[in-house]
């Protein structure tokens, strides 16, 4: 989300773990600080995340999601 009086990109995480909002200047850095974010969660807590049965698909949410086409990890 752009914040216009702000002047930074804003995300903010709806699932139960503990974690602050995530800002940045550019959509590119608020992009890296929500994969590291990720990272951390499913580290911490395996189960915060929903994964895509798909074999190869990287996909996760906080909620099963109806996705297509799968992503591939890059």
């Amino acid at each position: 989300m752009w914040g216009p009086g702000a002047r930074r990109f804003f995300a903010f995480y709806q699932g139960d773990a503990d974690l602050p909002p995530l800002s940045d200047t550019t959509p590119n850095g608020l992009d890296a600080q929500i994969r590291r974010a990720q990272t951390a969660i499913v580290r911490a807590r395996p189960t915060a995340h929903w994964r895509c049965p798909v074999s190869g698909c990287a996909w996760t949410s906080i909620n099963p999601a109806f996705h297509a086409p799968c992503p591939v990890p890059g």
